[in-house]
Parts: C-alpha cells; structure tokens; sequence
C-alpha cells in the first residue's frame, strides 16, 4: 500500500462495539449516496456520530516504531482488547499518523503478542484468510458504522492482530511511527444479527511501462442476498484515478457509481445506504495510472511497487 504524506498525529484505529437495537430493517449509519469524490451525500448521518448504545471504550496499540531515513516494513502484534464480557462490534474510525502506510486490524483466536514483530504482509488475515479482518486503514481519517441489525460479535478478552506497514519518506531524519486502536464497547445482549464481512479483492497482474498511462479494469462476482454498505479503491503513488462501480450483470449500460477518488494517498471509504446485492450483479474496479518513474513498475508490497484493490464492506445474506 502507498506511503502517506506527512501527517501529523498518533495512528489510531477505532472500532466502536454496540448493544444492537433490534428492528425489521437495515439503516445504515452512515447512509446517504456516495458522491464522485467519495464522500457520503448531505444528508447521511456523520459515520463518526455518538452511537448511543456504546457503554465503554478500550484502546490497543502498536509500536512506536523508530525508523531510519528510507526504511520500510511491516509489523505485527497480537494485543488483548481487555473486554471483560462479550461485546458486539460496532463502527470502526481510523486515524493515521506520518509514515504510517496502511494499519490492517483483524479479530483472531489464540496467543497473545504484544511486542512489535517483522511480518509478511496480510498475516492477520486477507485474501482467502478464515480470520475476520474488521477494518483496513489507508487514509489519515476514515469512519465507517455498521446498519442496524449488523454487527460482528467478540469474545470477552478479545484478541486483535494489528499490522502496520509503514515507511519513513524522510531523507535525513528518523521517525517514531505508532498506531493505537481504541474500541468502543457496548454490551452482547444475546441478539442474533446478521454478520458483517469485508470482500478483499484486487489485479495481481499490473504491468506499468516507463513513462505511460495505462487503465486496468476488472470485475468481480458478489454474493448474492447481501447488503452492501461501504467500498474504497487502492493504489500506490502513480495511481491518478480509481473508482470503484455496481453493475447489474456485465452488459449493465449505466453502472452505478459506488467510489471515485484521485487522491492516491487519500482515497476515501465511501459509505451509502445499504444495496441489496441480487443474482448476477458485479463490482467493476477501475484504476489508473501515470508512471512516471523512469523505470517499469509492477504489482508489489512495497510502496514502490504498485496495486490496484477494493474492498467493500456489507452484511451477510439473510438465513
């Protein structure tokens, strides 16, 4: 994932954990359209609005990090949320500090590990993973709050994997780069909700020449029976545009536009009112880029390499 701009400020990812309110319906919490640029429409409720069904607030945390002039890596812990009781996911808001690159935070079983630790990139979960990554954090700011009747349950003493990739840009100076995760808890009352999920998915084929622009395109199958409610694009830094579109089978002449972003270091997660996903319907991803390094960039972890990724955050088909 891309190296950021410089940002001022601590990492921070926080998940918001809620007594469910039952109800018949999926509202989202963050709802309203997206705009082109990724933003929710005027008259969404904010993602980051006081939800309150949340009765306590815990914080985790990885590193600092001290990083020389141009060093890079990725490093994991496994940390205990410190909930003493069972818990229900909730909203997820994202803060990110200066070199931090990306923050993945992910909910696993087993032994702790709280000591920063080299590791290879997705270890707590990705593509194909059993474990249930909640949020990816690319953005110096992001928020996202599940529909009602959604959530994603923990068990007490959660453990929570976090994976920061960061990079020091710096040419001259070392960087203490860190990432805290503070979760708002509230309480698991026994009611059975409609679990969140996270698509991961993205081109591992990317070939970019020297000096020219080149469009990848791409589309992928949905579930069919879910809720879609949150989607964002990745690239790295020669991604000048990307955009993330529904289409209702793959002749669909006027696809619905989900995601538009030309800020590669700050595309947004755009959120809208859940979309039922029916039979045949498709996500087409869209990026394109500018290369000009001087030398052919292909896919790759490192922020010199490049990508191409979405992923889309929705409930599960009902029983």
């Amino acid at each position: 994932m891309h190296a950021p701009p410089s940002r001022g400020g601590l990492a921070a990812v926080v998940v918001a954990l809620a007594v469910v309110v039952t109800g018949s319906g999926l509202v989202a919490c963050g709802g309203g359209e997206a705009t082109p640029d990724g933003a929710v429409g005027p008259d969404a409720t904010p993602p980051d609005a006081a939800d309150p069904t949340v009765i306590e607030t815990r914080t985790v945390a990885i590193g600092p990090i001290t990083a020389a002039p141009g060093a890079e890596d990725t490093v994991c812990v496994v940390v205990d949320l410190g909930n003493d009781a069972p818990r229900m996911i909730r909203s997820i808001r994202t803060h990110l500090s200066s070199g931090t690159h990306h923050v993945i935070v992910t909910r696993v079983e087993g032994a702790l590990s709280p000591e920063p630790t080299s590791c290879g990139a997705f270890a707590g979960g990705g593509i194909g993973a059993d474990n249930d990554v909640l949020f990816i954090a690319e953005q110096s700011e992001a928020a996202l709050a599940y529909p009602a009747g959604a959530g994603l349950p923990i068990g007490a003493h959660q453990p929570i994997h976090l994976e920061m990739h960061y990079i020091n840009t710096q040419p001259s100076t070392t960087q203490d780069i860190d990432a805290a995760v503070e979760i708002d808890l509230a309480a698991d009352d026994g009611v059975s909700l409609r679990p969140v999920e996270l698509l991961f998915t993205g081109d591992l084929s990317l070939f970019l020449p020297a000096g020219q622009q080149v469009t990848v395109t791409s589309t992928f199958e949905l579930p069919t029976g879910i809720d879609l409610f949150a989607t964002t694009a990745h690239t790295h830094q020669w991604g000048r545009h990307a955009s993330v579109e529904l289409l209702a089978g793959a002749d669909d002449p006027a696809p619905r536009l989900l995601h538009s972003s030309e800020d590669w270091a700050e595309r947004p997660l755009s959120l809208f009112d859940p979309i039922h996903i029916e039979a045949g319907d498709l996500v087409r991803l869209t990026c394109a880029y500018d290369n000009q390094s001087g030398a052919d960039v292909g896919f790759g972890l490192s922020a010199n390499d490049e990508m191409c990724f979405l992923w889309a955050h929705y409930v599960a088909a009902a029983p």
